[in-house]
Parts: C-alpha cells; sequence; structure tokens
C-alpha cells in the first residue's frame, strides 16, 4: 500500500510538474511571439520613415532641377539680349574706324586702323565672356534636367516602396492585434495611403 501511495504521489508530482513546465513553454512562445511581432512593428515604421524620407529627398531635387532650368533659361535670354547689342554696337563701331582707316590723312587711318584692332580684341574678349557665361547656363540646364530625372526616378521608387512597407506595417499590425486581442498603442500611429 504504502508503494502505490508512493507510486500515485511520484506519478502526481511529476504530472504537476510536467503540466507546469508545459503551460510556462506555451506563456514563453507567446511572449517570444509577442516580441518578434513587436520587432517586426518597429522595423516596419522604421522602412516606412526611410521612405517618406527618401520621398521628400526627391521632391526636394525635382524642385531644385526646376529652380535651375528656369534660371539658365532666364539667363541665357538675357546673353541672347546682350549678344545682339554687342553685334550691334560692334558692327557700327567697326564701321566707323573702318572707313576712318581709309582716310587720305595717314596720321587718322594709322590711328584708326590701332583703334580698330583694340575694338576687335575687346569685342573678341566681350564675345568670349558671353560664350562662357552661356555655356555655364548651358550647365546649368543639363545639371537640372539631370536632377529632375533622378528625382523623378527616385519619387516612383520611393513611392513604390513606401506603399510595400505601409502594407507590410499595416499587416504586422494587425497580426499584433489578432495575437493579443487589443491593441494597446501599436497600431495607434496607423497611417492609410491611397
Amino acid at each position: 500500500m504504502k508503494k502505490i501511495v508512493r507510486s500515485l504521489s511520484f506519478l502526481l508530482f511529476v504530472l504537476f510538474h510536467l503540466t507546469t513546465s508545459f503551460t510556462q513553454t506555451q506563456v514563453d512562445n507567446k511572449e517570444e511571439a509577442r516580441k518578434k511581432l513587436e520587432t517586426n512593428i518597429s522595423f516596419a515604421r522604421n522602412n516606412v520613415a526611410k521612405n517618406e524620407k527618401l520621398l521628400a529627398i526627391s521632391d526636394s531635387l525635382i524642385r531644385t532641377g526646376n529652380a535651375m532650368i528656369e534660371d539658365s533659361k532666364l539667363e541665357a535670354r538675357c546673353i541672347a539680349v546682350e549678344r545682339k547689342k554687342l553685334d550691334k554696337e560692334h558692327a557700327s563701331g567697326r564701321k566707323i574706324l573702318v572707313k576712318l582707316s581709309g582716310s587720305s590723312d595717314k596720321t587718322e587711318a594709322t590711328k584708326a586702323k590701332t583703334e580698330l584692332k583694340a575694338f576687335e580684341i575687346q569685342y573678341k574678349a566681350d564675345s568670349k565672356n558671353l560664350d562662357n557665361m552661356l555655356n555655364t547656363a548651358s550647365r546649368n540646364y543639363i545639371t537640372g534636367t539631370n536632377l529632375v530625372n533622378r528625382g523623378e526616378t527616385g519619387n516612383r521608387n520611393a513611392k513604390d516602396n513606401l506603399i510595400s512597407a505601409q502594407t507590410s506595417l499595416d499587416a504586422a499590425q494587425a497580426r499584433y492585434v489578432a495575437m493579443s486581442g487589443f491593441a494597446d498603442g501599436i497600431v495607434a500611429d496607423k497611417r492609410k495611403k491611397k
């Protein structure tokens, strides 16, 4: 009888410890799953924030590129006006100096020829300066166009990635709510993108 009681008490003791450890394992597994879901939510939120930042950077590139394009177009128009004015002044000044260099008075003719040479040198320098300004405006236009293209590409990619990151965040939050049975602040920051 004592043997049976001992065996029975031993069996109850083992059974009690097994059920306790089994329930403890279930609680630990549930806690691990909850922590894993919280980590997934945190990762998804970071991913959404990263893509929103990339979207803002892309928008900034587009704005900067458009501003550079407009500035370079305006500068090119101003340079064209200045070139027209310079060419007009050159033509009228050259005409007078060529006429004077053909004069019968030798001193006046040599003086006009030296003035003509100086006038031509000044015209070439001014013309080269305008060419350099036009090249700078062209480079700014090309740079602006490249910025707009880069911004548009980044914008498309960021929007696509943002949609998938938001979907991922929504799914992770839904899994967390389904697992825990309530939303304890995890889904308070839920945003829907359309």
